[in-house]
């Protein structure tokens, strides 16, 4: 079957972003909606406005897991993945080389 996808570098600018207030939310949506030729033309009044809403707007992000709990977890399903990667192999499916089962 071959190799799957490997050493793929992903990023993106349209990532959804948690809020604190619905109504400024929806309000930039609209906002965004209705001045979209405008922000093509003028794509640095759009990078200000994000910045200034994502200060004002922007929910705090949820605290990190503890490392107890990510060591728990990696133990918990250390067998599941060794046996996820012998059914692949199984298949000829070859994992990148990053990927392990402790992870």
């Amino acid at each position: 079957r071959g190799d799957v996808v490997q050493d793929i570098q992903l990023s993106g600018t349209n990532k959804s972003q948690l809020y604190k207030n619905r109504l400024l939310q929806r309000g930039a949506v609209v906002l965004n909606r209705h001045g979209e030729r405008f922000f093509r033309r003028h794509p640095a009044v759009k990078r200000t406005l994000r910045s200034g809403y994502y200060a004002v707007n922007k929910a705090s992000t949820s605290p990190q897991m503890s490392q107890t709990e990510r060591a728990r977890l990696i133990e918990f399903y250390r067998p599941h993945n060794a046996r996820l990667l012998d059914m692949l192999a199984r298949l000829q499916v070859t994992m990148p080389s990053n990927w392990s089962t402790a992870t």
